[in-house]
């Protein structure tokens, strides 16, 4: 969700929002509706038969695929199944564990319902912070809209908000330890030469792997589109944040108990707002700037004598204006935590490098205003899995040109609600 001050009149953005939201809803997009109904599946999966799949990041997308294909071609009965392998550049599973931010998984774009796919709602479930609802106000967090959250058949509710590292903890645990081979950077990658070509994986390390098909979910600033596809760039906003965590907080503000909040402050800068581990705030502060702002005060939070001055300072004169809660959790803030961030997208590419296909922010970067990064990879994983399993498909190619043309128009939806 893009918003500075300089937005219209957040009631009237408000409507925009609502109306976007219904048209992403499951009742228009029978693909949600087939996350939960699809549960049985009668397909040979010939395509993948025996095969050797690589898979390029194990965030939400790459995890998501993996569980699926293994998940989904059990319940098919394929034999030999696959061999799976997924590669991740972090040294361990515990390494960004403690990312510093929460994320919305959500019913309206079939997060939920592929997470509950993937077998892992229970513990989303479990590990979920306070407040699902959203909120936009004005500067006095006097609410003006607060989305509307309606039941949804075989969920037990339209939304989660929950931290990135108990999501990906969630996912990592529905798969074999031995699958994910950590520490393992992929740099580049060779196109398959034809039909029964392989495709080459060239790692960080020089060694160099051939697979019958390798799943590029390397995020954003995805290495293997900038070797294959070069062309196909980030385009920025215009629109750079910081952002900062909370010590732990006594009492957690009423604000924070009420859900995530955007707010609009009265001098070009925008808010949004969560809690996160139970008892912490995340916050980021949004403004018009040079790419290169980001870069630069991501190095200057590297001197803890900077970033102190820069919280102290800076930070509240972007958030002058604002009301409190704010300046209470600014100065609640650990200076350690401050990082910067660019609001950058990428509109979906034509995914046809043969023997490679993009999914998740590799293939179509979601603004991190939009809320749905992660709900979208998600779906993207689910959904190429299931192609790759249906018999309808002769060719790998065939398959992921229908992956493609089906997940079109609800990345389409997702952007335009950003």
């Amino acid at each position: 969700m893009l918003l500075t001050s300089r937005t219209r009149d957040p009631r009237n953005l408000s409507k925009g929002i609502e109306a976007n939201l219904a048209e992403a809803s499951a009742d228009h997009d029978p693909a949600i509706k087939g996350l939960m109904d699809n549960s049985e599946h009668a397909t040979a999966g010939h395509l993948v038969r025996g095969k050797t799949v690589a898979v390029v990041g194990g965030a939400m997308g790459g995890l998501a695929f993996a569980i699926a294909l293994r998940k989904l071609g059990l319940e098919a009965g394929v034999h030999p199944m696959p061999t799976i392998r997924v590669f991740e550049r972090d040294k361990s599973a515990a390494e960004r564990a403690n990312r510093g931010y929460s994320m919305s998984v959500r019913s309206d774009s079939g997060g939920l319902q592929a997470v509950k796919r993937l077998g892992a709602l229970e513990p989303i479930w479990t590990h979920r912070e306070p407040g699902p609802s959203m909120h936009i106000s004005r500067h006095n967090f006097r609410p003006l809209w607060k989305m509307k959250e309606l039941p949804v058949p075989g969920l037990p509710t339209p939304r989660i908000r929950i931290t990135r590292g108990h999501l990906r903890k969630a996912l990592l645990d529905q798969l074999n330890p031995a699958t994910i081979h950590f520490g393992k950077t992929a740099v580049s990658a060779e196109p398959s030469s034809g039909p029964g070509g392989k495709a080459k994986l060239h790692f960080e390390d020089g060694s160099i792997e051939e697979f019958d098909l390798v799943v590029a979910a390397d995020g954003a600033s995805s290495r293997l589109r900038q070797a294959l596809l070069p062309q196909e760039k980030l385009h920025y906003t215009g629109i750079c944040s910081v952002a900062g965590t909370t010590q732990h907080l006594q009492p957690v503000p009423k604000e924070l108990e009420m859900g995530q909040w955007l707010v609009m402050g009265p001098h070009g800068v925008a808010l949004f707002l969560a809690v996160m581990n139970q008892d912490q705030a995340i916050w980021s502060l949004s403004f018009e700037a040079p790419e290169c702002r980001a870069a630069e005060l991501n190095a200057l939070f590297r001197h803890p004598q900077a970033a102190q001055a820069y919280l102290s300072e800076e930070v509240r004169r972007l958030a002058r204006g604002f009301q409190e809660p704010l300046p209470g959790l600014i100065v609640a803030t650990e200076a350690s935590s401050l990082w910067a961030f660019n609001a950058r997208d990428l509109m979906p590419h034509a995914n046809d490098v043969p023997g490679v296909v993009f999914i998740g922010d590799a293939w179509h970067a979601m603004s991190p205003f939009s809320g749905n990064g992660a709900n979208m990879a998600m779906r993207d994983g689910l959904e190429l899995a299931e192609h790759l399993l249906d018999p309808r498909y002769a060719t790998l190619h065939d398959a992921v040109t229908a992956f493609a043309a089906q997940a079109a128009p609800r990345i389409g939806s997702a952007k335009r609600v950003a």
